[in-house]
């Protein structure tokens, strides 16, 4: 069973402070790709159910948090090979986070937008699936995290069709 106990140990300490870098580097890179305020993505036609701007950077701060708690719990609830490929599996699923800023808003590619929202929605459910056994809670954690990606990729799909 998880405990709180593991921040004692240095190792685990130190494997905790390396995600919550990684999780904190993530959404640093990714803040510096998005332009919510530019010209090019103010001008896009969206939906009325959009939700407004300010939502964005409340609701990633909070999947943040779940996320890295999810790493966190995963990491250490595993061992050996296991942990290395749910690891593995966290760092793809940030890499594609990333890189949707940067298609969307940098290179202002909706479709492949998109596709890449769509592939990390897909990590989500892969990183839920393979670390529930290990432990339920760290695949719980990340279920707010499913439904926005699901809500954020018919929400891109629908701004790349209305544009």
């Amino acid at each position: 069973m998880f405990q709180l106990a593991f921040l004692l140990r240095p190792f685990d300490l130190v494997a905790t402070l390396m995600i919550i870098a990684a999780v904190v580097a993530i959404a640093v890179f990714g803040r510096i790709a998005t332009d919510a305020r530019g010209k090019w993505y103010i001008s896009l036609n969206k939906p009325h159910w959009q939700p407004p701007n300010w939502a964005f950077p409340v609701a990633w701060s909070i999947i943040y948090i779940l996320f890295i708690l999810s790493a966190v719990i995963a990491w250490h609830s595993t061992g050996g090979s296991v942990r290395l490929r749910l690891m593995v599996l966290y760092a793809l699923n940030g890499s594609l986070n990333v890189a949707w800023s940067f298609i969307f808003f940098r290179s202002r590619n909706t479709y492949v937008a998109a596709v890449d929202i769509a592939l990390l929605l897909l990590s989500i459910v892969w990183i839920m699936v393979s670390v529930v056994p290990f432990s339920p809670l760290a695949a719980g954690l990340l279920i707010p995290y499913l439904f926005w990606v699901a809500y954020a990729l018919a929400l891109n799909w629908t701004i790349a069709r209305m544009n």
